[in-house]
């Protein structure tokens, strides 16, 4: 007998695309409209009939994207200043 794995979803939900990238998911259909997440552009969406999906790799592409920091004070001085030189 063949045991078949599961299908890899390659599609999230908003809410399953939320939880992937650590936002809330009010604030991820908001940006849908405003066109902005915490001042950033959002991750692209697809629109299937009525349903609104994010691919994967469209998500992982995005929080590539995202600028990390070593230290709160960075994050701050960046976000009152700029992009940071350093």
């Amino acid at each position: 007998m063949d045991v078949k794995s599961p299908i890899e979803c390659i599609n999230y939900s908003t809410r399953e695309a939320a939880l992937y990238i650590g936002v809330c998911k009010s604030a991820l259909d908001k940006s849908r409209v405003s066109g902005v997440l915490f001042g950033q552009t959002p991750p692209p969406f697809l629109k299937l009939g009525r349903s609104i999906r994010y691919r994967v790799e469209d998500l992982k592409a995005w929080l590539e994207q995202q600028e990390s920091y070593e230290t709160l004070a960075q994050a701050e001085a960046d976000k009152n200043f700029g992009d940071n030189p350093n």
